[in-house]
C-alpha cells in the first residue's frame, strides 16, 4: 500500500503522524475527494491516523504529495529494479528484510546467528514488524518478567568464563550459607539484624548483597533473551559467559546498539523499555528510512541542530551517529 505526505513537512512530522497506522498511508494536509470509480490507480489518504480519501497515484505530484511506499517488497533506490532487472543484491535484500533467510543467498548461512540487520543497513518489513507486535505470547513473556534487578544490576556486565561464572555462583552460595547460619545462631530476624552487629557483618552483608543483585541481574537478562528467543545455545543460569553474550549481541543489534555483548546503561534500560515499545521504535525507524528515500532528504545531520526524538523517543543509541576525532558539525570551530 501507498502513503502520500505533503514534501513540505519533515520526515519527523511524518513518523509521528504515520505511526498511528502504518498499514497504510498519511497526508499531512489538503482536503480530497473521497474514492471515485475510474481507471487510475487510486492511493489512500491518511491524516493524523484516519482515512480522509483518495488520489490517483498521477495527481500526487500536483497536490504537492510524495507518495511513500509501505509495501513488504520496498527496497532502497539504489537497489530499485532497472531495465536489467536491478542489482542482483535485491533479492537477498528483500529475503533479509523479510526474514526469509534460507533465500538469502550467500548470506543465508550467517543470517540466522546474526537475526537483525538494520546496523547493517536492512530494516525489517513492514509486514516482519507487524508480525511480531501481533506475538501476544512473546509479549506477555516479557511483561511477566520483574525488571527490578535490572535497576540494581552493576553498571557493566561482561563476559566471563565458565569456570568464573561457576566461581562467582559457588561464592554466593556459600556466602548465603554462612550468613544465615550465624544468623539462626544469634536468633535474629533477617541479614540486615546480623549486618548492624558489626563492621565485618556489614561488609559480608554487603558482599553477598552485590553477588546476588549480578545473579539476579544476570538471570533477568537471560529470561528476556529466551523471550525473544536468541540464544542459539542453552545458557547457563545466572552465568554471563559466551552464551549470553552472544544472545546480547542479537538483542544488541534489533535495538540499533553497537553489538558489543556488554551489558552497559543503554543496554539495561532498553531491555527494560518493554517488547512493544521497541517494536514501536523499530516501526519508526523503518518508516524513517522510506521517508528519507521517498523525498531524498539528507541524512548527514547539517540540516537541523543535531540528533532529535520523534514521539520523545530516541531512535539510535548515541554511540551509532556520535563520530570521534573532530568537533560537532554544529559547533562553531573558531576561537571565542
Amino acid at each position: 500500500m501507498q502513503c502520500p505526505l505533503t514534501r513540505s513537512v519533515l520526515a519527523i512530522r511524518v513518523m509521528i503522524c504515520t505511526v498511528r497506522c502504518v498499514v497504510a498511508a498519511l497526508a499531512m494536509f489538503g482536503a480530497l475527494a473521497p474514492a471515485r470509480a475510474d481507471d487510475c490507480e487510486r492511493i489512500a489518504v491518511w491524516r493524523e491516523g484516519r482515512a480522509i480519501g483518495s488520489v490517483c497515484r498521477g495527481e500526487a505530484a500536483e497536490r504537492e504529495l510524495t507518495v511513500i511506499d509501505l509495501s513488504d517488497g520496498w527496497v532502497p533506490p539504489v537497489l530499485a529494479p532497472g531495465d536489467d532487472g536491478g542489482p542482483r543484491y535485491r533479492a537477498s535484500y528483500l529475503a533479509l528484510a523479510q526474514e526469509r533467510f534460507a533465500d538469502a543467498g550467500a548470506d543465508a548461512e550467517l543470517a540466522p546467528v546474526d537475526r537483525y540487520f538494520e546496523l547493517f543497513g536492512i530494516a525489517p518489513s513492514l509486514g516482519v514488524v507487524r508480525a511480531r507486535l501481533a506475538d501476544a505470547a512473546r509479549h506477555r513473556c516479557h511483561a511477566e518478567l520483574d525488571d527490578a534487578p535490572l535497576v540494581a544490576a552493576p553498571e557493566r556486565i561482561v563476559e566471563e568464563s565458565g569456570a568464573q561464572a561457576a566461581a562467582r555462583i559457588a561464592r554466593a552460595r556459600v556466602l548465603r550459607a554462612e550468613l544465615e547460619y550465624d544468623r539462626a545462631r544469634r536468633k535474629l530476624p533477617d541479614l540486615e539484624a546480623l549486618a548492624a552487629i558489626d563492621a565485618y557483618e556489614r561488609r559480608a552483608v554487603d558482599r553477598l548483597t552485590a553477588l546476588e543483585s549480578y545473579l539476579a541481574a544476570v538471570r533477568t537478562i537471560q529470561a528476556h533473551l529466551a523471550c525473544d528467543g536468541l540464544f542459539s545455545s542453552p545458557p547457563v543460569d545466572q552465568a554471563y559467559t559466551w552464551q549470553t553474550s552472544a544472545a546480547v549481541q542479537r538483542f544488541q543489534r534489533g535495538a540499533m546498539i553497537l553489538p558489543t555483548g556488554i551489558v552497559d546503561r543503554t543496554t539495561r534500560d532498553t531491555l527494560a523499555l518493554g517488547s512493544r515499545e521497541r517494536d514501536l521504535r523499530t516501526v519508526l525507524r523503518v518508516l524513517r528510512e522510506r521517508v528519507i528515500a521517498a523525498t531524498g532528504l539528507i541524512e548527514d545531520g547539517s540540516a537541523g541542530a543535531g540528533p532529535g526524538t520523534v514521539l520523545g523517543r530516541a531512535l539510535d543509541s548515541e554511540a551509532i551517529w556520535r563520530v570521534s576525532g573532530h568537533a560537532p558539525l554544529d559547533v562553531d570551530p573558531r576561537p571565542s
